[in-house]
């Protein structure tokens, strides 16, 4: 079974990409983020999001939506989890860099996991 973590990695991946294809506001990555830390991460999706945006009707006639190619965590340090998202839209393909920490409050993000840092690559 794979680890809350990787779980945790892999949601917010999946709302990274229903937000690049406009099917969600970037605000709903909020309790994914930690909120001290929620502006920067949001910052960093909407940069591609703004190079990307199509009309989600469109994106989907046309096969353009932005898909989750793979996902890689790894937990360096007890409470810390480093990821890897390859995402690709139509021909091109590229990363997100995401670090996620663990916090003692279960409701809080997935599995208590929250994100911290994003960078778009």
């Amino acid at each position: 079974m794979r680890s809350d973590s990787f779980q945790a990695v892999k949601r917010f991946a999946a709302m990274c990409v229903e937000i690049l294809n406009g099917y969600r506001p970037p605000s709903q990555l909020r309790p994914l983020a930690h909120p001290q830390k929620f502006g920067d991460v949001s910052d960093q999706v909407l940069r591609r999001t703004v190079r990307i945006r199509m009309n989600p009707g469109n994106a989907a006639r046309k096969g353009a939506l932005v898909r989750v190619r793979r996902v890689l965590v790894a937990e360096p340090l007890a409470g810390v989890a480093e990821g890897v998202v390859v995402l690709e839209h139509g021909t091109s393909s590229w990363a997100m860099a995401v670090r996620f920490e663990k916090t003692n409050r279960p409701n809080f993000g997935v599995f208590g996991w929250v994100c911290t840092l994003v960078q778009v690559l």
